[in-house]
């Protein structure tokens, strides 16, 4: 079950960001690059992911 929620013009989802996309947080604040599949599977094994995004683009991600 997919939920969503627009507030303003930010769209808030459980979901999980796509591997490039955590690729590219990871890079921003400065983590350590992980090659894909570990990258991958840090994604899978994570219990919870709200993304907020501003149309398609990521802007941040929260995971449990």
């Amino acid at each position: 079950m997919e939920i969503a929620m627009l507030v303003d013009k930010y769209l808030t989802q459980l979901e999980s960001p796509s591997v490039e996309e955590f690729s590219m947080l990871r890079s921003k604040i400065g983590w350590d690059e992980i090659d894909v599949n570990q990258a991958s599977v840090s994604l899978a094994n994570s219990l919870f992911h709200v993304t907020i995004r501003d149309k398609s683009k990521l802007l941040v991600w929260v995971v449990l």
